[in-house]
Parts: structure tokens; sequence; C-alpha cells
């Protein structure tokens, strides 16, 4: 049955994610999996695997993200993705206390656009995530829409805000996040 969420959408069905060990513990695999699951009525299917590698050369706990996805909308469209991104622990992995954790993410994706267009997703800059705030606070990321020009989309320079900037063209545009 639908159950409207915080963010005015619609959800129903199971996420199910399964753990063979701790999440800081080397060779942890995550797995996400969807069981029947629809936002606003489109059908959301795939898995997410997330791996903890150990530590890098860097001595930071990393992980490997997998994720293949597809949803279908109520019209029979449908909107595909792959990506593959690392999650590398920076800072806080030692502590009990989540909020003082940050990662840096690399990575691309690429996916099918429900009019049968193509897309890539690259991220240039490493995004970093301090989960003590609600926003990516820096890194840069490039997409390249099939029959479109290729878009830079910079989260800024390491403040905790709402504030992001695409250039197009050579054109530069102030967002909110």
């Amino acid at each position: 049955e639908n159950c409207l969420c915080r963010d005015g959408k619609y959800r129903r069905g199971q996420i199910i994610i399964t753990f063979n060990g701790r999440y800081r513990q080397e060779g942890t695999i995550i797995t996400h999996d969807f069981e029947n699951y629809f936002v606003n009525d489109a059908s959301v299917e795939g898995s997410k695997v997330v791996t903890n590698m150990g530590e890098n050369e860097n001595g930071n706990i990393y992980f490997t993200i997998e994720v293949v996805g597809v949803v279908q909308k109520e019209d029979g469209s449908t909107f595909s993705w792959n990506s593959s991104r690392i999650r590398e622990w920076i800072q806080g992995s030692s502590t009990p206390n989540r909020w003082d954790d940050i990662y840096l993410i690399t990575g691309t994706a690429s996916g099918i656009r429900p009019n049968g267009l193509t897309w890539e997703r690259e991220i240039m800059t490493a995004l970093r995530v301090e989960l003590a705030c609600r926003f990516i606070v820096s890194g840069i990321i490039e997409l390249r829409p099939e029959g479109r020009p290729v878009r830079t989309l910079d989260y800024g320079n390491g403040d905790c805000d709402n504030i992001a900037t695409v250039t197009v063209n050579g054109e530069t545009f102030t967002i909110y996040l």
C-alpha cells in the first residue's frame, strides 16, 4: 500500500538489505535488492552491492559500489543506469560518532533515458561527503547526455551549503540543491 513520505513521494514494497559482516570489517558485502518496490507508481528494479575492500594505500577503509537499476513508469517507458564507484572513508572511521565521518567518492555511471538516448557521468574531482552536512561539500561531475552539450556540475569549495554551479557551453549558472 502506498505510503506518503517526507519528500512528498509515495512508496510501497520492500528494499531488502543483507550483510555478511560488519560495515567496518574487510570483506563485508552489503546487498540492496528491491521487492515489488514502487516510487509514485514507478517500478524500481535492480541491485546495489557495496563491498568493504579493507585499507587502501593511504591507510583508509574503502568500498566498491556497483549499481544496476531500472525504473519503469506506468506508461511503460524505462530509465536504466549502471554505476561503479569507490567510497573512501577519509575521516571518522576510528570513532563511534558517525557525524564526524567524511568520505571521498569517485567513479562513473551510464544509462539510457526513456527516449532511448544515452548518458554518461564521470566524477572528475572526488565528491566530498561529510555526514554532518546534508549536501555534498565539494567535487566536480561531468555529465555527457547524448545529443546535448556536456555539462559540468561543481559542488563548490567545501562549505556546507546548498549552492553549486553548472557550466554548459562555457556559460556558468548557480543552482540551489
